[in-house]
């Protein structure tokens, strides 16, 4: 599974900076310098060069890292990331190392690139460089695995969530007494009519045990289980109920939370008046900037069906869970608005 990925969260490593580059840039040169017994001045200049080399290194690889990670994820595009790396954090290696030894060597430049001396202190930052690497991808791919395990706990607490609201709001004795009644008036009088219903009523019950589970589905598979379900709602309520969807093709394939129109739709019905002489009218089509609109007419009932706002607010956290990208609602005198983001498979 994976969540919204255009913006990476960097780790607090400043723990890690703080203790890192003294000890990696100190602890390697002193320990060379007794070893060699070399002066002690010697082991200054060393100790002071390896801490700015080592300083160096560790910030520039830091950063590099966090732009790879930025431009390409892991989780979508692990070649070209580990590509980009393996160019980028050698060729970030040798400038500093070749600007450091320019600098020790008086610029000698050219006679510096034929001494040992200088591919000794380049494939020994190589490694450094390699260390730092290790390290910050580790921790990230560590940060990034508890950060999904939160999100994966808290969006299936969602889920369950909106399995609950499913169960409450449709397979309770109101929403079943009132599909009852509906289909003892069709018998009388319409018998075909009413195998129909019965049908369309087994499909939506169907279909909504199919959808409850999944974390998206595509939009298709949603409109389906919303025609369904306003199928059903026209048998109840005739032509006093009007749905209209114009939904591109292209946006059928992207994913949005299961039962999210459904909630929408369900909810536009118990808060409004529907009748002959004020018709409730619900919208649902597609915006330029990959979102559907849900919209319908306003005319609040007088004693407003009891709800807790469950639904919506479940959609809400279900779309910050995944996107990172709220709802957006708004309503007028005469129209309440629902935008609901698209989303990639996920």
């Amino acid at each position: 599974m994976s969540f919204n990925t255009t913006s990476v969260k960097w780790f607090d490593d400043r723990w890690i900076l703080i203790t890192g580059i003294p000890l990696m840039g100190l602890v390697f040169p002193v320990i060379s310098g007794l070893i060699n017994h070399d002066s002690l001045q010697y082991i200054l200049v060393n100790s002071a060069s390896s801490l700015v080399g080592t300083a160096m290194l560790w910030l520039g690889c830091r950063a590099m890292l966090h732009r790879i990670m930025e431009a390409f994820p892991w989780q979508h595009k692990a070649l070209q990331h580990l590509v980009i790396e393996l160019i980028a954090i050698p060729a970030y290696t040798f400038l500093v190392i070749i600007l450091m030894w320019m600098v020790a060597q008086n610029i000698e430049f050219v006679y510096s690139c034929l001494t040992a001396g200088f591919w000794e202190h380049f494939f020994v930052s190589m490694g450094i460089s390699l260390i730092i690497s290790f390290i910050h991808e580790g921790l990230y791919f560590f940060f990034q695995w508890k950060t999904t395990l939160l999100h994966t706990q808290k969006l299936e607490n969602e889920n369950m969530i909106s399995r609950y609201e499913t169960l409450k709001s449709q397979i309770n004795p109101h929403f079943l007494f009132n599909s009852f009644n509906t289909l003892i008036t069709i018998i009388d009088e319409d018998k075909e009519a009413a195998i129909e219903y019965v049908e369309h009523l087994s499909d939506f019950f169907r279909i909504l045990l199919q959808l409850r589970d999944q974390v998206t589905i595509p939009v298709e598979e949603e409109l389906q289980l919303v025609e369904t379900y306003f199928f059903l709602q026209t048998k109840r309520y005739g032509t006093n109920i009007q749905l209209d969807i114009r939904v591109n093709p292209e946006h059928k394939a992207l994913n949005i939370p299961p039962l999210s129109l459904q909630m929408l739709i369900e909810n536009a019905i118990k808060h409004n008046i529907i009748s002959t002489e004020q018709p409730l009218k619900i919208e649902i089509k597609s915006l330029s900037d990959n979102k559907l609109q849900l919209q319908n007419n306003l005319q609040k009932r007088a004693d407003p069906a009891v709800s807790g706002g469950i639904g919506l607010e479940n959609i809400r956290k279900r779309y910050a869970l995944l996107s990172g990208v709220a709802p957006e609602i708004s309503e007028t005198s005469n129209t309440f608005t629902v935008q609901i983001p698209l989303l990639l498979s996920v």
